[in-house]
């Protein structure tokens, strides 16, 4: 990596008599690179040395010189807040909208820098060439790390921030522009955490909150449970036609009795009609799978089913449950 040279150090310094005898007498080349591949122009630039600066043009030095970082002279000028150079850089032919190859401008440096006078240098010198640069290309875009020129200048002060606001208000009328990538990516990934937090709420309360009758149906164990009224009444499903229609005029009778509300015994009752003779017949057939289906049922104990049915019905769900789990299910 090459050092910077006599003719580096004496531009930096702002020494103009020895900038003009290493060019005129010693025929140094004005474009020498130095450190970092920077020329003579990027030193006097980010110096403010406004003289040399002007000599360096007049004796041929590159105007878009590029260093290691792809920064301009104007670049440097920018980010060293040194207005007046910049200027004599922008009437010269300077670009005020080259990036460096961290993606950054000479305006988002100057945004960087808190430099107002730079910044509406650059912003006056756009408005008065709308030939050749927009305004838009100037105060927008974004750095590598996301960042707008707006967002930098809010870091370094809110009222600079304020100022490109107001110099440049059609830049910053959406209020997405000017918005960085990663910022509104943050945005939707926020959105779609709470989104999920929503509905892993909502699982989690239907899944305290079972359907009524859920666990009865799903396990074998529900005819200990049973108790002897509605044993009966699984009983009862089993009967005719006629003896269900009974058994629905009696349902809120029996209903009282054993605290089920007689609405919901009746419409058990209603399903276990004629409409469905292959459920009722193997209800009838096996009494504890028959008491499982009476439980998540609910049906009314009929008082006009048969004293037999009954007694034949709560000895059949005795031998299926222990003695203790039925009188707990009636307790």
């Amino acid at each position: 990596m090459p050092l910077d040279t006599e003719l580096h150090k004496c531009a930096n310094k702002g020494d103009l008599a020895g900038i003009r005898e290493l060019i005129e007498t010693d025929g140094a080349d004005v474009n020498a690179l130095g450190a970092n591949d920077r020329t003579a122009l990027h030193r006097a630039a980010g110096a403010g040395q406004l003289e040399v600066l002007q000599y360096l043009l007049k004796a041929g030095a590159a105007l878009e010189a590029l260093d290691r970082y792809s920064r301009t002279p104007l670049f440097w000028a920018a980010i060293g807040g040194q207005t007046q150079c910049l200027e004599e850089l922008l009437a010269a032919g300077a670009s005020p909208i080259v990036s460096t190859t961290t993606g950054t401008t000479a305006f988002m440096a100057a945004a960087g820098v808190n430099s107002l006078a730079t910044v509406e240098a650059l912003i006056g010198w756009v408005e008065v060439h709308p030939d050749k640069y927009e305004m838009r290309d100037l105060v927008g875009g974004v750095d590598n790390e996301g960042k707008g020129a707006l967002q930098i200048a809010k870091e370094a002060d809110p009222a600079l921030a304020k100022a490109i606001k107001a110099r440049a208000p059609d830049c910053f009328a959406s209020p997405t522009r000017g918005l960085s990538v990663p910022n509104l990516g943050g945005v939707v990934g926020a959105g779609t955490g709470m989104l999920r937090r929503l509905v892993g709420w909502l699982r989690g309360l239907f899944a305290a909150a079972p359907p009524p009758g859920a666990s009865a149906t799903a396990s074998g164990d529900a005819a200990a449970t049973v108790g002897a009224n509605d044993v009966a009444a699984a009983a009862a499903a089993a009967e005719p036609a006629a003896g269900a229609s009974a058994a629905a005029a009696g349902g809120a009778g029996a209903a009282a009795a054993d605290g089920v509300p007689a609405d919901s015994k009746a419409a058990a009752l209603g399903e276990g009609r004629g409409d469905a003779p292959p459920a009722a017949a193997a209800a009838a057939a096996q009494p504890a799978a028959a008491a499982a289906a009476a439980q998540s049922a609910k049906p009314a104990a009929p008082a006009t089913v048969a004293a037999d049915d009954k007694a034949g019905a709560v000895r059949a769900a005795t031998e299926a449950a222990p003695p203790a789990e039925v009188n707990t299910a009636r307790e």
